[in-house]
């Protein structure tokens, strides 16, 4: 049998997990999207706000989270579920804007979301 009949009949290396890489894809666009919306607060005299904010905006909050974030900031809990639906509003708009930039066109745009989100399994962060 000559050498290349022999690794013809030979398994294909398996594939490298495209997960990581995909992953590692969707962080590379969620972490300037997170810079710019924190640039954003403290521009706007936010940033202890956006610090308590961010971890329910990228993680799945726990029990108790708004609540904490509430005492922390000195706000009613109604008045943080507020402002997290008012972040997570423009975290959405500042992602598309970095995903925009990396597609061929606009029509694009929602399925490259769709699918970076997918990555990230569910957060936007490790």
């Amino acid at each position: 049998m000559m050498a290349d009949e022999r690794y013809s009949c030979e398994p294909a290396a398996p594939a490298p997990d495209d997960r990581f890489h995909d992953r590692s894809w969707a962080l590379t666009l969620v972490r300037p999207a997170l810079a710019r919306l924190r640039k954003e607060y403290e521009q706007n005299g936010k940033a202890q706000q956006f610090e308590q904010l961010e971890p329910c905006l990228t993680q799945a909050a726990g029990a108790g989270a708004h609540a904490r974030c509430a005492q922390e900031l000195g706000l009613t809990e109604g008045t943080v579920r507020v402002a997290l639906l008012w972040l997570r509003q423009r975290f959405r708009e500042v992602l598309r804007s970095e995903v925009a930039q990396t597609v061929s066109g606009p029509d694009e745009i929602d399925e490259e979301l769709r699918y970076l989100l997918g990555a990230a399994g569910g957060s936007v962060l490790p």
